[in-house]
């Protein structure tokens, strides 16, 4: 699909979907005022993607979720999000019944389900295992969640994860072991994937300022925050030993600076624990406090711009964005993580908050 074509129209669905079989659909929603529509998904938010559609005298069926597409012109569909409904308000206004429907995604879903005891893990076990534990004990089947392209993990020590967190908030602990990242898709399942840095991304495309065809509309804005970098990094680990029966609590951190602090007068630090340390010594801790460090010491501008709807573009995605404004000293090619992304019906208008991956112009 050529996403610069300015001919090209598409088609929005609402299909309502069975709980429990996200492959089923009840039927399409009628009466949906696609003027109201706003799906908001941010790469920086725990649950990643939410949305609002308000109805007119429609079908809804409580209870069910429900799944937003859009269909080109040759009837492919995309599929924006699958969303649980979190509140569905409604009023009688001039004889017609109106409902706006908040929605959520599943992995708001699983924020709302908190942990009644602990999570054992013992050692030797695999990380992958006590994800799908704690998913199907959230009411997630194995159909509900992909986790094919995830970093697997066996413990080298038994590890207690404690009641009253939430199965999301456990979700996040076992990814932040396991250098993976927590998302949904849109067609509703809970993934786990293998992290990549955004720097280390293939750009998916280029959009460029003066695109004679206009994708870009109504300019670009930018945001620094130079004042924000840090200039030192500290990461700590705390572990516990046991002898004759006697605990001992321990306490381990190392830090890694750079000249930043001179040059700005101020000195910024950024705080880390890691729960697992291989080997375990201020050596290794040393050298991931130097790689934190080295990872967000330059600037990171962002940009925000209003474009057409680009298929398939989402929160997580990398772009090169081409400036070219002779008045403006960040001219040049930006590599940029689609930090977040609002599309607003009924003409699906997407607003694009850009954060470099890297400071300086990316080149060619």
């Amino acid at each position: 699909m050529d996403y610069k074509d300015t001919t090209i129209t598409y088609t929005l669905h609402a299909y309502m979907i069975p709980p429990t079989n996200l492959d089923d659909i009840y039927e399409e929603m009628t009466g949906v005022d696609w003027s109201s529509l706003s799906i908001d998904a941010d790469y920086y938010t725990d649950t990643r993607v939410s949305a609002t559609l308000t109805t007119v005298d429609g079908n809804y069926i409580k209870g069910s979720y429900i799944r937003i597409t859009v269909e080109d012109e040759n009837g492919n569909e995309d599929e924006l999000g699958t969303f649980a409904v979190d509140n569905d308000s409604g009023q009688r206004i001039n004889g017609a019944y109106i409902q706006t429907l908040d929605l959520i995604s599943q992995l708001h879903a699983l924020s709302l389900d908190f942990c009644p005891d602990n999570l054992v893990i013992g050692s030797g076990a695999r990380l992958l295992d006590a994800v799908r534990t704690t998913l199907q004990e959230g009411g997630k089947s194995e159909q509900d969640s992909v986790l094919t392209e995830a970093n697997d993990y066996r413990f080298s020590s038994t590890q207690v994860l404690p009641p009253g967190a939430s199965r999301l908030a456990r979700l996040y602990e076992l990814c932040s072991i396991s250098d993976n990242r927590l998302e949904v898709d849109g067609h509703g399942r809970v993934r786990l994937d293998k992290y990549v840095s955004p720097d280390s991304k293939t750009p998916r495309l280029r959009l460029a300022q003066n695109d004679e065809r206009g994708v870009i509309k109504n300019g670009i804005s930018r945001q620094s925050h130079w004042a924000e970098i840090p200039s030192k990094y500290i990461v700590a680990h705390d572990y516990t030993t046991s002898d004759d029966g006697k605990t001992s609590e321990h306490h381990m951190f190392a830090v890694a600076n750079n000249l930043a602090a001179a040059a700005r007068g101020f000195i910024v630090a950024k705080y880390e624990t890691v729960s697992e340390l291989s080997p375990r010594t201020t050596e290794r801790l040393a050298a991931i406090a130097r790689q934190r460090l080295a990872e967000q010491a330059n600037e990171r501008n962002e940009w925000t711009i209003s474009t057409k709807y680009i298929p398939g573009l989402w929160e997580g995605d990398v772009i090169e964005l081409d400036l070219d404004d002779e008045l403006d000293e960040y001219a040049g090619i930006r590599k940029c993580l689609v930090k977040s992304i609002t599309i607003d019906g009924p003409y699906l208008d997407m607003e694009l908050v850009l954060k470099e991956t890297s400071g300086g112009d990316y080149g060619e």
